[in-house]
């Protein structure tokens, strides 16, 4: 799972929108004679996101549902409702073929506002 657009600082005020790339483990790779590979994303219908402050692991902003479109799952969220000069990491809880995971590692997920 990784975040295709999830940058290391935002502006007070900046409306954010992550996207999730979700690899499936199920993929089998087969062999291709063109030059190109197809990798799919997959769709996690069933999720939950929250930003937490990295130094005290409180919960800045609550667990809301993940949304997805044909591009795959997103979140969004306004920078006017955290604080300037704090790091904040995301927290994911996904539900996957009746399995919860859930992805938090404030190093990899962190961000700042500035």
């Amino acid at each position: 799972i990784t975040f295709r657009n999830l940058e290391r600082t935002y502006e007070k005020g900046a409306k954010v929108r992550p996207l999730l790339f979700i690899k499936d483990d199920a993929l089998v790779f087969t062999a291709l004679t063109a030059a190109t590979t197809a990798v799919s994303n997959f769709i996690c219908t069933d999720g939950t996101w929250e930003i937490r402050e990295v130094q005290t692991d409180l919960v800045e902003i609550p667990a809301s549902q993940l949304s997805y479109d044909t591009r795959g799952n997103f979140f969004e969220f306004d920078t006017d409702n955290l604080y300037t000069g704090i790091d904040y990491h995301v927290v994911l809880k996904l539900t996957i073929r009746g399995e919860t995971i859930v992805i938090q590692d404030p190093e990899k997920y962190a961000f700042r506002v500035v």
